[in-house]
């Protein structure tokens, strides 16, 4: 795909691990990808902590 990994860190399920981690590397490479954490269930809250370390609202919208 043209994009070279360049690091890996595991972070545990917490809002603030995640957003520091998260704004860390966005300010050190372009990409950012996570994998794990991301999904439908109450307890997930890596969409909360990548929100908050971009100082953005985070909003459900519901399917059409």
């Amino acid at each position: 795909m043209g994009i070279e990994l360049k690091r890996v860190e595991v972070v545990p399920d917490d809002v603030a691990d995640i957003a520091e981690t998260v704004l860390r590397l966005s300010r050190s490479f372009d990409y950012v990808f996570t994998s794990g954490g991301i999904g439908p269930t109450h307890d997930d809250v890596t969409y909360e902590a990548v929100a908050k370390a971009f100082v953005q609202p985070l909003a459900y919208h519901e399917s059409r």
